[in-house]
């Protein structure tokens, strides 16, 4: 069943269930009223055949709804709308959209690769969507969120500031293709985002968080050696066509498995003094530092090297090797031949711990959403996420973060 069609059910059930609950409050006060009221079988019929016409045109027009309002996943019941994935899609990344058009208009893109590119792309933000729903399921689970009579004031303010321009509510809806429930949501959720933000993000608690990690923030530098075991990621060099994409799969993964292995092999070796690191550099490493010993020199928190490679290595004391450590191109060896520590104060690194805290808070909250909530999906997008589940990671990891996806509503 399309979720477009349950959600319409379900929202039929509901108003046939609020009329069926009326129907008995009027007969149950006709049946006892005092006061010289009564009720006869021919008034029944009528009272219900009337519910029925009323139900029917209700339920006429939710499908009607459901049409114009193409839904592509739902979070604990609630919608996410086709036309939300859309202006998400394009809000974010519009410069390299808009060269790619270019390129699909040029002949230099095929349009069936735009398509394709488009669908991965648009999978990727609704994820991102989902978490912010998953988000503010947490936030209203947890109390951490606005009442809904804040969220009614934003919208009589939000109302008078469109018909300031000569809109109605009704018709920005309409416009933006979303139903009123959602244009709610919208306001719960950014009102109740900024409040949480606004409760967790003060000085007190950036001063804890610089004091817990002083190398993320306050400019220490290291210098690092590395082993690079690397990594052929390629499917394999078919010829016929014919391996399956199992197998390929499966080919790629004893490689990283083969790669990890050298990497525990190697570092045993090191630390019980049998190889000196630079060595095995010199002999295994296919990193370019690797006729200099593997030195790569002094680097910063945040460049030269990939994020996931300064992870492992700020963890590290001068003298230390790093577990393998997985990178784009293999397994990596790291070791900490001397720490240079910073002087930053925490003031002065202010912006980038509330931006390592804002991400942080986004994704311990998608991850109660993730714990209590259920999600559907769409048939021909449950398809398409596919594509990116690979890894299988959570959702509380998306690209696409809570500022981005954001319904513009000034």
């Amino acid at each position: 069943m399309s979720l477009v069609r349950y959600n319409a059910g379900m929202n039929e059930y509901a108003q046939l269930k609020r009329l069926s609950d009326a129907l008995v409050t009027v007969r149950c006060f006709c049946t006892k009223s005092t006061v010289g009221w009564s009720t006869t079988a021919v008034d029944t019929t009528v009272l219900l055949a009337v519910i029925l016409v009323t139900a029917t045109y209700l339920a006429l027009a939710h499908a009607a709804a459901a049409e114009d309002y193409p839904i592509v996943a739902t979070v604990d019941g609630q919608p996410i709308f086709r036309s939300q994935l859309n202006r998400a899609w394009e809000r974010s990344g519009g410069l390299q959209r808009e060269k790619l058009r270019r390129d699909v208009a040029d002949g230099e893109v095929s349009a069936e690769e735009y398509a394709r590119r488009r669908e991965v792309d648009q999978a990727r933000i609704l994820s991102a969507l989902v978490a912010r729903e998953l988000a503010l399921s947490a936030l209203t689970r947890n109390g951490w969120g606005v009442s809904q009579e804040t969220v009614e004031l934003e919208l009589s303010r939000f109302e008078k500031r469109l018909g300031e321009k000569e809109m109605t509510i009704e018709e920005f809806c309409q416009q933006a293709k979303m139903d009123l429930g959602a244009l709610r949501r919208e306001i719960a959720w950014q009102l109740g985002w900024n409040s949480y933000l606004s409760a967790k993000i003060t000085d007190e608690n950036l001063q804890k968080l610089f004091a817990a990690r002083p190398r993320d923030f306050d400019g220490t530098r290291m210098n690092v050696s590395q082993i690079l075991i690397a990594v052929d990621s390629s499917d394999g060099d078919s010829k016929d066509g014919d391996s399956k994409d199992g197998d390929s799969n499966d080919m790629v993964q004893q490689r990283w498995a083969a790669a990890r292995k050298k990497c525990e092999q190697l570092r045993a070796d090191i630390v019980s003094d049998r190889l000196e690191f630079a060595e095995a550099a010199r002999r295994f490493s296919s990193g370019g530092s690797s006729q200099d010993g593997g030195r790569i020199g002094w680097i910063e928190r945040k460049r030269p090297m990939p994020a996931v490679f300064n992870d492992a290595a700020f963890k590290l004391q001068q003298g230390e090797i790093s577990e393998p450590v997985r990178g784009a191109l293999g397994m990596h060896l790291i070791k900490c031949l001397e720490v240079a520590p910073g002087r930053r104060t925490w003031r002065e690194a202010q912006g980038e711990l509330e931006q390592w805290a804002i991400r942080r808070l986004w994704q311990r909250l998608v991850e109660l959403g993730e714990q209590s909530c259920e999600i559907h999906y769409a048939d021909d997008v449950d398809r398409t996420l596919m594509i990116i589940r690979g890894q299988k990671q959570s959702m509380a990891t998306s690209e696409v973060g809570p500022t981005v996806i954001a319904e513009p509503l000034d």
